[in-house]
């Protein structure tokens, strides 16, 4: 039997005026980095550019922020990137990233001390 990778999601708001956006999903696919995939600590460096390791076959990547605050998405060095957590009042929303086929990837860190995040690589 093959490994099988399965997210699933919800997401639900409701207005104060009761106009609501629902909406599920579930996603499923074969795993490409490793049997089951790969979870790693990584810590990042501060006010700097981290850049990420992807595993040979990786298709997904999660990035579970928790209270990470400062962090921008970058695919090279000089891209503007993608805020992850702001610098204040931060979400702790997760990162769910589809990756191409020689995906470039790290993570710029604007806090001026060294941050923790954990990847999951699919």
């Amino acid at each position: 039997m093959s490994v099988i990778a399965t997210l699933d999601y919800r997401l639900h708001t409701l207005s104060p005026q009761g106009l609501g956006i629902a909406q599920t999903g579930r996603v499923s696919f074969a795993p490409g980095a490793g049997t089951g995939g790969k979870r790693e600590t990584v810590t990042l460096t501060a006010s700097s550019f981290n850049a990420l390791t992807v595993p040979s076959g990786a298709k997904v990547l999660i990035i579970i922020l928790g209270s990470a605050t400062s962090l921008t998405l970058k695919g090279i060095t000089g891209d503007t990137g993608i805020t992850l957590a702001p610098a204040s009042n931060p979400t702790g929303i997760d990162a769910i990233i589809p990756l191409g086929a020689t995906p470039s990837i790290g993570i710029l860190n604007g806090l001026a001390s060294n941050q923790n995040v954990e990847l999951c690589w699919l």
